[in-house]
């Protein structure tokens, strides 16, 4: 079920217009399968300090928790006080916790709950990665609005935030 799960939470939420809007399993698998791509180049820059396999099953779950509580917008939290960063970062936590329980507890050698505290941080080689990956992922998705001619998405969203940046 966790596929369909993914399938039903949808990214940019906060653009009305999106033409080629993607959800939580299409970017899921993305960052998988380009940190995948990646992961022998940091393994032979890195050495050992750096575990391929985590960070790829990293990347196919890093988004997991937004099952629970939905897709929270960069752009919002690059707006959000410090009060309201640590309401979002309880509620991945919350989420963390339920949705553990959901699907099996260990994803290769690795504990799936593990791996979903670990998405929230970038303090390890494959969490840097991997936050990179999400990143750069989310900025195509963005170029290929705009190059699809959805000027919206060059625009700025005004909301209960203020002025958001845009995507690019």
């Amino acid at each position: 079920g966790r596929e369909d799960e993914l399938r039903r939470v949808t990214r940019y939420s906060i653009y009305s217009v999106m033409f080629y809007r993607t959800n939580l399993l299409t970017h899921s698998k993305h960052v998988g399968w380009m940190v995948n791509e990646i992961a022998p180049f940091a393994e032979q820059e890195f050495g050992s300090s750096f575990d391929g396999k985590k960070a790829v099953l990293l990347g196919f779950v890093h988004d997991d928790a937004e099952i629970i509580f939905g897709d929270i917008q960069a752009g919002n939290k690059s707006k959000m006080s410090e009060e309201e960063l640590r309401k979002v970062e309880q509620a991945e936590l919350n989420a963390i916790e339920e949705i553990s329980k959901r699907y099996p507890m260990h994803l290769g050698n690795y504990a799936y709950k593990y791996l979903l505290l670990s998405a929230m941080k970038t303090e390890t080689l494959e969490e840097k990665v991997v936050k990179y990956i999400d990143k750069f992922d989310a900025f195509g998705e963005a170029l290929h609005e705009i190059y699809g001619g959805n000027t919206v998405f060059a625009t700025n969203v005004i909301n209960e935030y203020g002025k958001i940046p845009t995507p690019t």
